[in-house]
């Protein structure tokens, strides 16, 4: 049951390819810049793009001009056990590399990173309460900031309170979410979408470069992809005659209970919340010809989209309250209500000084009224007021959401960058280190451009289809983008929206070998049409020569055979005068002289 073709799912695909064209635009026209060759990566990246479509198409071509495919799918068992290698090799090479990076690139938490590992060491400790009050106040203003450290602080009370542990925590974490963008990817497009999103995201450079940070990034991706692929299954495996219903059901309500989670480490997760939403809402199945009291309950649940909708949406929202209160009731403070809690970020993103980043003024402003108000659902309050009257500048604000978009989505070097920073202010900068980092930098942000143009194909596929499977990524994306044209941005903020482009890609990539498979198939049913044509104008010509040469040999016969006028007579076809019969009998015409008188007479 997968999305519907509409007006809607034209109007985000103009959206999505829009984005993509200017993400391109402005990420290239970046490439090179305070560099001594400035143009140098903007014709490598030019080349890259060709040389990738080229193979893309060339291997793509030759796989489905020997019918690979066909020939592997008569090993199954045989391609289901190669494909298990190929997944736990890659995850194995991926974990690899991360914790080799980890042991060569050694971070101290920093900024927002030292305050989750704080936060969760207090938690781990007990003393939050005591030791913390200014943290009490800060997760009350924002409530996510508690999910992430508190489960920090169950491993830490397992395996110790280090850097290490959350280090290791999160190449754990990448190393499940390259699992379920593979499982993902193949519930959703087959095998070739799966193995595409398992080789791109286990070694996307800037998601290794990144994997030193004590940063809620991979927790939130991990729990979201969980949720995506839940949601996935839900749309391919449960059709109008299911067996199951009660297992849809159920995932449905898993759905809505993960959903909380994820939005208690990243209030983000509204977006795939509101994602589902939309594309379920308008879906209804055809259930089996039955009287509506002769059909299980579960499956009139799922065979309506808002029934379906609403399990998921009350589950979500009761969950969420229940985490509410238990963070409140761990610091003793009422927290932000969910309504209200994102004033003081849509503050801080329509600030034109500041670019809609992080600035002190909008800092001291909500803490101002967190003093004055005493709730920190009126300092929000307060700040989102405030931030509405910044909305009076029309081409302020536009020319602000241009460059927020362009600052979130041009690059992807927030891995390198934010390793150079802080490991120059923690003077374990050295000469190699720096010269790494700024080069993988360039390949990070190469690696980036190209699965964006890979993603943005899929795209004008989707187009043409109208709707589809891959609905669900684009709208994420588009959403993702739209919410952070007004809330507090920076291009690490893209982090989870990175799994997207991978699966977009993936759809990309099997999509030219379908049509490659096309183009074969097309190929071949030409050739044999011609051969069938040939064939039949050879027995049509084979048909006419024999004709003719019958034709001929009458004709020679005909001209062969005269008139025996001795073989008539005694035949009896052929009757004769008398004087003929005189003649035969050697009786002389008495109408003639007689010779032998005339000879006589002459002699």
């Amino acid at each position: 049951m997968e999305p519907r073709k509409n007006v809607f799912s034209y109007f985000v695909i103009i959206l999505y390819i829009t984005a993509v064209l200017y993400t391109l635009i402005s990420g290239v026209t970046a490439l090179g810049e305070g560099q001594e060759y400035p143009y140098l990566l903007q014709g490598v990246f030019l080349v890259m793009l060709l040389a990738v479509w080229l193979a893309l198409n060339g291997i793509t071509g030759m796989l489905a001009r020997f019918d690979i495919g066909n020939r592997l799918k008569a090993r199954e068992q045989v391609l289901k056990y190669a494909e298990a290698a190929v997944v736990i090799l890659v995850l194995a090479a991926g974990f690899i590399i991360r914790i080799r990076y980890l042991q060569s690139m050694p971070m101290e938490p920093e900024s927002d990173y030292k305050t989750y590992y704080e936060i969760a060491d207090l938690i781990n400790r007990g003393t939050l309460l005591k030791e913390g009050p200014g943290y009490c106040d800060y997760i009350a203003m924002f409530p996510h900031v508690f999910g992430y450290p508190y489960v920090l602080a169950v491993l830490f009370r397992i395996f110790g309170t280090s850097v290490q542990t959350a280090q290791y925590f999160n190449v754990v974490l990448a190393m499940g979410t390259v699992f379920l963008a593979y499982r993902t990817g193949k519930a959703a497009g087959g095998r070739i979408c799966g193995l595409s999103a398992l080789f791109l995201t286990a070694f996307w450079p800037s998601q290794i470069l990144y994997i030193n940070m004590v940063a809620s990034e991979y927790l939130f991706s991990f729990l979201l992809m969980l949720c995506l692929y839940l949601f996935v299954k839900t749309i391919k495996e449960y059709p109008p005659d299911t067996k199951k219903p009660v297992r849809g059901v159920l995932l449905h309500f898993a759905i809505g209970v993960l959903l909380a989670v994820t939005a208690a480490v990243r209030p983000m997760a509204l977006i795939l919340l509101i994602t589902i939403v939309i594309c379920i809402l308008p879906q209804k199945m055809r259930l089996p010809v039955k009287l509506p009291s002769d059909q299980p309950l579960s499956l009139r649940i799922l065979g309506k989209g808002w029934m379906r909708c609403l399990v998921i949406v009350i589950t979500y929202f009761c969950v969420s309250n229940f985490f509410s209160m238990g963070i409140s009731y761990t610091i003793d403070q009422k927290t932000a209500s969910g309504t209200s809690s994102f004033g003081y970020n849509l503050l801080v993103g329509l600030n034109e000084e500041s670019y809609g980043g992080w600035n002190q003024e909008d800092a001291d402003y909500l803490y101002g009224a967190m003093e004055q108000t005493g709730s920190a659902t009126q300092a929000h309050i307060a700040c989102r007021d405030l931030a509405l009257e910044r909305l009076k500048n029309p081409k302020g604000i536009f020319n602000l959401f241009v460059h927020k978009f362009q600052a979130l989505w041009a690059n992807d070097d927030y891995g390198s960058t934010w390793n150079i920073l802080f490991m120059d202010q923690q003077g374990t900068l050295t000469p190699a280190r720096e010269k790494f980092l700024y080069g993988v930098r360039d390949i990070s942000n190469l690696f980036y451009l190209t699965l964006v143009a890979l993603a943005g194909v899929e795209g004008i596929f989707l187009w043409k289809r109208g709707n589809g499977i891959t609905f669900p990524f684009i709208l994420i994306f588009v959403g993702t983008a739209g919410m952070h044209l007004f809330v507090e941005s920076q291009n690490r903020y893209h982090y989870h929206a990175l799994f997207m482009f991978v699966l977009l890609a993936g759809f990309t990539i099997k999509e030219v070998y379908e049509m490659n498979r096309c183009k074969v198939l097309a190929s071949r049913e030409e050739k044999e049409r011609c051969l069938l044509e040939k064939q039949e104008d050879e027995k049509k010509m084979e048909v006419l020569l024999n004709e003719e040469e019958e034709l001929k040999k009458r004709r020679e016969e005909a001209m062969r055979c005269g008139f025996d006028m001795m073989d008539a007579l005694k035949k009896g076809y052929v009757t004769v005068s008398v004087s003929e019969a005189y003649e035969k009998d050697g009786t002389p015409d008495p109408s003639e002289p007689d010779k032998e008188k005339e000879d006589g007479q002459k002699g």
